[in-house]
């Protein structure tokens, strides 16, 4: 009974995303930005700011971004949300190759 549920609820979750959203926590560029903290210089030109300013803004607008878990769900961290607003704003790049590049939706960046 109980594996049958779990199956229409994958199932469910699965037509709700798409699957190549699935995999962002490992495949999304997101990792990239994460390994870049211990290289300031690539840091600087992906974000075109240093570490530091990304962390001060950061603290600045996390109550603002952050958003809650829920039983569908992961939400996307405070630090994640703001790394995509500002890769968009340093490369002027489209919203769909954003959303694609980090695997989130297209409505994430409307």
């Amino acid at each position: 009974m109980f594996l049958g549920l779990l199956n229409a609820v994958v199932l469910v979750i699965r037509e709700w995303v798409r699957e190549i959203l699935l995999d962002r926590e490992e495949l999304g560029e997101f990792n990239l930005v994460q390994n870049m903290r211990s290289d300031p210089e690539s840091f600087h030109k992906y974000f075109r700011m240093d570490k530091e300013t990304f962390d001060e803004l950061l603290l600045k607008v996390e109550p603002l971004i952050h958003k809650k878990h829920t039983h569908w769900r992961k939400a996307i961290s405070p630090d994640e949300r703001l790394a995509i607003t500002l890769r968009y704003l340093a490369t002027g790049d489209s919203q769909t190759t954003i959303s694609l590049s980090y695997r989130v939706g297209q409505q994430l960046l409307d």
